[in-house]
Parts: C-alpha cells; sequence; structure tokens
C-alpha cells in the first residue's frame, strides 16, 4: 500500500493528539512546519516542508527539492549527524535521459518534466520507499525515481521505473541513469578507488580530469561494481555501487565551469531500445553511501549494507569448507568420486562436497579437460556414475555433507542440440552470424540468449528440475566462454530488440536466479566466471557465494586476489582453493606448507581438482601437505564467522616482497583474527596496529603457530600495535587469534 505524503499545515498540528500518535505508528512520515522533524523508533522518516523534502535514516539525510517548473534540485547529502556536506545545492539531480528527444542530466526546469507527486511505502527489513514520479510533456514518458533506505543505514538505494504514456513510440532510448548527482569542487581532488576483476587489483586516482569506470562485457570484464570517493580533508567518503553484471558504467564528469562534479552511474552500452506506447522500463538498481574513516571504513559500511539489504542470509556456519571435484579421464568415475567423498568428509572435515563440469550425458572421457564436450544436456552420463548423480548426492548426504553441482546455462554443445530439442531460434546471433566459439579438439559452442522468454523457461524448468531430482544444496553457475568475446545478440526474433540484447539478456539471467532462490531460498547459488564474478546484481537475486578466479596459484597471487576482493564483497563471500600446483606437488618446508593452506583462508575456503583430472584429488596429496590442509581446516572452522564481519588491510595492496597483513573484526569488537605473511620480504620481524577492538578490553592472544597465549589491552594492540616474528621461512605466516578476555573460546 501507498501513503501520500500530505502538505504540511502553515502554523500547527491540526490533530488531536491520539490522531497524531497513530500518524506516526502508521509511519505517513507527515511533519508540522513549525516543529522539527518527529522520529518514530521503528522507521525511517520522510518530512516535508514546502517544496523541499527530506529522507531521513537516522544515519543518511538527503534533501531535494521539488520546483513547481519540474525541476528536481539536489539541496544535501550528508552523514548524520556529522553533516559533511556531499551535495553542490541548487543543482539538478535525478538520473540521465538520452533518446531521440530527450537529453537529461537531472531534472532540470529546462527538462520539460513536471511533477505527478510523490508517496512513501514501507518495505521489507525496516526499509522505507519514497516514490518521485514525473512526467515529460511533449512525449507523455512518466519517470518514476525511487529511493530506498533502512533505518539507520548510511546507504540509499535508487532505481528508476520508465513507462510510455503516450501515443508514439520514444526512439533510440540510450541511458537510463537512475544516479545523476552534482558534487562541489573541493579545494584538494578527490581520490577515487575501484576494484578491477579481470586482473585482481585496487585502483586509486586523484580526480583532476574526468572519470569513467567501466564494468566490461560478457566475458570480458573490467572493474567491479563498486566506487569509492574520497574527499581527503576531511576523511570523508561517498561510496557507490551498481548491481548489474556487464556494460555500464561509473562517469565523474565537471560540470558547471569547473565548480561541481557531476557523479553518474547506469548502462553504456548494448542497452538502446525504443519504447513503445505503453511500454515500460527499469534500470539497475544503484545505491549510494556516506562513510567517515579510510578506504576500509568506506568497504565495510558497503558490506554492511549488502548483507543486511541485498545479499540472501548467509546460513549459520557459512562460509562452508568445500572441495569441488570433477574428472574428464575416463568412464566409471562413480567410485573413486565416492572414495575421496569419504575422505572429504572424515579425514579433511569438508561440508559442501560438489560435482563441477563433466557430469553430463556425452562429456568428455579423454582426459583433455574438454569441459563445454557434451554442454545443454541435463541428463547424467550413466557411462561415468553407473547408479547416478542421485546415489552420489546421498552418499554425500549421508556423511554429513551439503552436495552441490556445476552448471554452465548458456553454452550448448551444437553436437547435442537436436538431441535435447534446443532450436537455432534460441541461439544469440551478432550481425545476423551466430556465435560460435571454437576451441582446438573441442565441439563447436553456441550460447543461448537468456533474453528470450522460451529459452528462460527452458533454463529455469531444467535447474529446478536438478535442484529437486538431485537434491541440491549448491548450485555453481558459470557463464564461461572464451575470454575476452563479447557476445551481445542483436536478433529481433528473441523478444528483445536489436540494441538491448545484453540488457534483456541479464534481466533472463536474474529472473531464473530469482525462480531458484524463491522456491529453494537455502540453496546457496555460486556466481562463476569472467563477467559474473563480483556481480552485486547476482547477489540481489540469490548468489550467496564468488568464486575469484581460476587464476588460484601460486599463494601470493591469491592472496592479492582476496585482498583486493575485499573491498568489493564480505570475503566470507570470495572463494579461493587450493589446488594441486607446483608449490603443493614439490618439497616445502612446514612452515611454507601452512602458508599455502592459510592463503586460501581468508574467505570462503576449499579444495578444487581445476583441470578435470582426479590425480588431483587431495588424498593423493604428499602425507605433510594433507596432514597441514587438515590442520588448516580445523583452524578455519574456529574463525571463519569473522569473516563476514569488519575487514581491515594491515599493509597496503599489491606490494611484491614486503610483508602482507589482513585482519577480520567482529562488529561487537569482542573477537578478531589476523593473518601475516613475511611474502618473501627480507625483514623478519614487524609491528602491527590492529583495529576494530575495544580500547579498555583485555584480549587473550592465540598465536596459532605455537599455540601460545598472551593478554594485551584493545587500546595498546590499537596505538602501539602487536609485534609479529617470522624468521624461519621468507613465506612463512602467522594468525593471531583474539577475544575478550571473559569471552570463552
Amino acid at each position: 500500500m501507498y501513503f501520500a505524503i500530505r502538505p504540511p499545515a502553515p502554523t500547527r498540528c491540526p490533530f488531536p493528539n491520539v490522531t497524531l500518535l497513530i500518524a506516526l505508528v502508521l509511519g505517513f512520515g507527515w511533519i508540522c512546519e513549525s516543529t522539527p522533524a518527529l522520529r518514530a523508533a521503528d522507521h525511517v522518516v520522510i518530512s516535508e516542508k514546502g517544496d523541499r523534502l527530506t529522507l531521513d535514516s537516522g544515519a543518511i539525510a538527503l534533501e531535494l527539492e521539488l520546483s513547481s517548473n519540474g525541476a528536481v534540485l539536489l539541496q544535501s547529502l550528508r552523514r548524520v549527524p556529522a553533516g559533511h556536506e556531499w551535495a553542490m545545492p541548487g543543482t539538478a539531480a535525478g538520473v540521465n535521459l538520452r533518446s531521440d528527444l530527450l537529453a537529461l542530466t537531472g531534472f532540470s526546469a529546462a527538462g520539460g518534466f513536471q511533477q505527478v507527486g510523490h508517496t512513501q511505502r514501507r518495505v521489507p527489513r525496516e526499509g522505507t520507499e519514497l516514490s518521485i514520479v514525473l512526467e515529460h510533456r511533449a512525449t507523455r514518458l512518466r519517470a518514476t525515481l525511487l529511493l530506498t533506505t533502512h533505518l539507520n543505514s548510511p546507504v540509499i538505494d535508487l532505481s528508476l521505473r520508465l513507462h510510455n504514456f503516450g501515443e508514439m513510440p520514444l526512439r533510440s532510448l540510450a541511458r537510463f541513469d537512475p544516479l545523476s548527482i552534482a558534487l562541489p569542487m573541493r579545494t584538494r581532488p578527490y581520490n577515487a578507488y575501484w576494484v578491477t576483476r579481470n586482473s585482481y587489483a585496487l585502483h586509486e586516482v586523484e580526480v583532476r580530469d574526468k572519470l569513467t569506470v567501466d564494468g566490461g562485457n560478457w566475458n570480458g570484464p573490467s572493474a567491479a561494481g563498486w566506487l569509492a570517493l574520497q574527499d581527503p580533508a576531511s576523511e570523508e567518503f561517498l561510496i557507490a555501487g551498481i548491481e548489474w553484471e556487464r556494460h555500464w558504467a561509473f562517469d565523474l564528469r565537471p560540470e558547471d565551469t569547473g565548480r561541481a562534479w557531476r557523479l553518474s552511474a547506469g548502462l553504456r552500452r548494448a542497452a538502446t531500445q525504443d519504447l513503445a506506447a505503453g511500454a515500460s522500463l527499469e534500470s539497475p538498481h544503484v545505491f549510494l553511501g556516506l562513510a567517515h574513516g579510510d578506504l576500509d571504513d568506506a568497504a565495510n559500511v558497503t558490506h554492511d549494507y549488502l548483507l543486511a539489504n541485498v545479499l540472501p542470509p548467509l546460513p549459520a556456519g557459512f562460509p562452508f569448507v568445500c572441495y569441488d571435484i570433477w574428472s574428464t579421464e575416463q568412464e566409471n568415475v562413480e567410485r573413486r568420486i565416492l572414495d575421496e567423498a569419504h575422505f572429504a568428509a572424515e579425514r579433511l572435515g569438508v561440508e559442501v562436497f560438489y560435482h563441477d563440469a563433466a557430469w553430463y550425458r556425452d562429456s568428455d572421457i579423454t582426459n583433455k579437460e574438454r569441459w563445454g564436450v557434451g554442454l545443454g544436456s541435463y541428463t547424467e552420463d550413466r557411462r561415468k556414475f553407473p547408479n547416478g548423480l542421485r546415489h552420489l548426492s546421498d552418499a554425500v548426504h549421508g556423511l554429513g555433507m551439503k552436495f552441490g553441482l556445476w552448471v554452465c546455462p548458456e553454452m550448448v554443445d551444437v553436437t547435442v542440440m537436436e538431441r535435447e530439442g534446443i532450436p537455432n531460434e534460441w541461439m544469440t546471433k551478432a550481425h545476423d552470424q551466430f556465435n560460435i566459439q571454437k576451441i582446438g579438439g573441442w565441439n563447436p559452442m553456441q550460447m543461448l540468449c537468456t533474453g528470450n522468454s522460451a529459452v528462460e523457461q527452458h533454463l529455469q524448468k531444467q535447474l529446478l528440475r536438478l535442484t529437486e531430482e538431485y537434491k541440491l544444496d549448491w548450485l555453481k553457475w558459470d557463464a564461461s566462454g572464451l575470454p575476452g568475446l563479447d557476445i551481445v545478440c542483436d536478433r529481433t526474433d528473441h523478444g528483445h530488440q536489436a540494441g538491448n540484447g545484453s540488457q534483456a539478456a541479464v534481466n533472463g539471467k536474474y529472473r531464473i536466479l530469482d525462480a531458484l532462490h524463491q522456491k529453494h531460498p537455502a540453496l546457496i547459488l555460486e556466481q562463476c566466471s569472467y563477467g559474473t564474478r563480483l556481480d552485486y546484481g547476482m547477489g540481489r537475486h540469490g548468489a550467496r557465494a564468488n568464486w575469484l578466479s581460476d587464476s588460484t596459484a601460486p599463494s601470493s597471487h591469491v592472496r592479492d586476489n582476496v585482498m583486493a576482493a575485499a573491498y568489493v564483497l564480505p570475503s566470507a563471500c570470495n572463494v579461493t582453493w587450493v589446488m594441486r600446483d607446483a608449490e603443493v606437488s614439490k618439497p616445502q618446508t612446514p612452515a611454507f606448507l601452512d602458508t599455502i593452506i592459510r592463503s586460501r583462508m581468508m574467505g570462503g575456503f576449499g579444495f578444487g581438482t581445476l583441470h578435470g583430472s582426479l590425480t588431483e584429488c587431495v588424498s593423493l596429496y604428499p602425507p605433510n601437505v594433507a596432514a597441514a590442509a587438515i590442520r588448516g581446516v580445523k583452524d578455519y572452522k574456529t574463525f571463519r564467522h569473522l569473516l563476514a564481519q569488519n575487514a581491515y588491510h594491515l599493509t597496503p595492496w599489491g606490494k611484491t616482497n614486503r610483508w602482507q597483513g589482513m585482519q577480520f573484526a567482529a562488529r561487537n569488537h569482542r573477537e578478531a583474527v589476523a593473518f601475516f605473511f613475511r611474502n618473501g620480504a627480507t625483514e623478519t620481524e614487524r609491528t602491527f596496529k590492529l583495529r576494530g577492538l575495544e580500547a579498555r578490553t583485555d584480549y587473550e592472544i592465540m598465536r596459532l603457530n605455537s599455540r601460545s597465549k598472551e593478554f594485551a589491552r584493545g587500546d595498546r594492540l590499537m596505538q602501539e600495535g602487536q609485534a609479529v616474528t617470522l624468521a624461519g621461512d621468507p613465506e612463512e605466516s602467522e594468525i593471531l587469534w583474539l577475544k575478550a578476555k571473559d569471552s570463552p573460546r
């Protein structure tokens, strides 16, 4: 139900006291002109005074001016109660629109829009949605800007709905950004931070000219959908995130002769379309938040918002210890995989055992790692599994583990299309040619267009059937294809238009994920492949886990990946493996063996047979490596709950042959775990100032290398620091586990 916001009385409240109380309880957001805002204890306050509209969550306040000439002007954007101002007052805000008849950068007085009204409603998770509706006089295009925030959250979610109430189509609609605001030019330039996801890295620049942070293409990603802007003079941060897989961008451009910066976010490619009369369109969600402190504080605000309002709830015990196994080497591998399941459960302590590629009919048995052979079939390969996957699932569950399966829904082996009833009419085309991937020695593969409703229904049916038939607890969605191949469908017979095939495909994919999550809310959905990594959009539609990279070695590289990704998503959601690489296979010191395992323990953690060979199984590791893995799993389970809480980088990201330090601290400040890696440095001792502790609390500190204990007060650990000595091996590591002295260990 929607509640209209009533205009204020000129002098005093017209309600009797009882009526006023009822209005506050119901959350009408009504306010009298002569009194300060009256905040109910359990909801966001939206107040109106003249043409000013203020949205106040208790942690962030946004003030807009809704002018009679159709302008939407940003007057204030600040943290509550700090008051640091991020708005360039009096500047057009709202959205950016581009079509053959419209060129709008914010709702300005000259934009041709007029106010229709604004309403508010309560939404789940103690949230309030403010809806501002404007209509373009000439075209009758109605734009609804939706702003949602949650009680005591410093973040606002923005999205845009467009509806063509006119009698003619709106041609060549190419931009519909839900975020467009102006920020003041500062004495010192803003610092901008973002993370790339093709090759994980933290980037930092001083913004002196226009800046574009681009999300990249399908299977050719660039940046993750997170941007942090710092006002260096005040240690204040503005954070923005976009919940979409690809073809988006953040733009920061100077305007008003250099007195302001325009921050915009939205789709930039493969989303051009005609909006027919009577048709509607929705933008991706974009969130905007404020934080104080350093970059880690800004990232932690992001993580708190994601966990509370975007990602599905994390189950108890998450992140789970996983084991990913698969085989392309022979027939009848069922017995060997079941033996490894016993080892995983009984020796390693694994909690999720899942089968990766090559489980489907006619999959590869030539030991050539050809995971694409047989794709498109959702029938198990009985040559490999004589008793079927349900038998494997039941056996895994009987060992006390969860069972999962890998799928690559978009890609299809052309040799199975006829048998599986997959027509060419479902396949993507570009410039009237089928998009075909050819890899030497593989069958050609084509790509299904998830922007086609028949494809969407087919994949939804198959994935729901797999989940139910094989009793899946975990589903790994891999959107793999050749890296850098940007597949965009420009067919006009698919239910989408030639110019918006990518947008339609992402929406179709998200709807499939919604169907899975709604019917099986406990199912862990994992995002995999290039373009989907670190995608907030998949998170909104049910994904809890994120596979970082197939480049999961050496250990130093994995640490760089994990530490960079920790800015974007809670580390508990970012998965890496121990696999049988060169480090694992050759003799190592005991100290370095611990480092190999620990390098994967700063996030979702597990083991994998990366190349589809059962010779990679953990049970075949050298005994001392397997012992280090068993020891690491036991330690990991004691502190993994902290990996979804506050994260702090104790050393700069990406420094070669320098110590690395990463800490995770409980939000209640009662517990923390800190990882330290010498990382080839010549110095054998360093002192690190810890973070996120209570100053006056005594902490018991356990060093996991020696299992020795000591005590220190929080203020000493944060101000003077904690010394760490790693003198035995240039690749040695240490983990410190801290608990408040009066807390049980």
